[in-house]
């Protein structure tokens, strides 16, 4: 579905192309929620995250906040509203992901990126929160959440939407067409942000929206 004209403002204001956030969120969405109900999907840890784009309570007080809207809240009342609205969760999408942007713009490289490359890590901090996206921007150090996936798969994820569009050069060898999309991932990740320590870590203060 098209995203509603209060979403597009916020994209706009994030400075995407209607192009570029549409190779974005369906990137998001099909590692979040393909196959598992889109818009009605609820999953997670706990089963606490709602919708297409998995937001949980932290994501959606932010998002509310963002765009000047009341947040559904937690109730089961509240949450079956939100997973039957695919509007409202477009626009808290483009408002939860426009307050990563804001967390974010602290760190010159960030501020520096393309706006393909803003959307990778924009992807990054969608499963490992902006603090572990500016963590893993600082240290090159990778992030999981509590079920083991890394922050990459969606910075790989991104970036092949990108590539598919002809947006952005082929990060890897056709020879490696074999390997994992883990694997993938973090060799991108070593070509675009820099060398990954090796070791993977799992943050001692995990925000519930690294755990979905």
């Amino acid at each position: 579905m098209s995203i509603p004209q209060n979403a597009q403002n916020i994209v706009s204001q994030m400075g995407f192309s209607q192009e570029e956030w549409d190779l974005y969120r369906a990137a998001i969405a099909k590692i979040e929620s393909q196959g598992s109900g889109g818009y009605s999907a609820r999953g997670g840890s706990g089963g606490a995250y709602d919708g297409k784009y998995q937001l949980g309570s932290l994501a959606k007080q932010d998002a509310a906040r963002i765009a000047g809207v009341r947040n559904p809240g937690d109730s089961s009342a509240g949450r079956q509203s939100f997973r039957s609205n695919p509007t409202q969760q477009e626009l808290f999408f483009a408002a939860y992901t426009k307050a990563n942007f804001g967390y974010l713009s602290s760190n010159s490289k960030f501020v520096n990126a393309s706006p393909e490359k803003k959307l990778e890590i924009l992807g990054y901090a969608h499963n490992q929160g902006w603090n572990g996206a500016n963590n893993f921007l600082n240290t090159g150090e990778v992030g999981a959440d509590g079920f083991g996936t890394k922050g990459t798969k969606y910075t790989q994820e991104v970036a092949e939407a990108f590539r598919r569009r002809g947006r952005l050069p082929s990060t890897s060898d056709p020879s490696t067409s074999g390997s994992s999309t883990s694997d993938l991932s973090e060799e991108a990740a070593k070509i675009n942000y820099g060398p990954i320590l090796q070791k993977i870590t799992v943050p001692k203060e995990v925000s519930p929206e690294a755990l979905s």
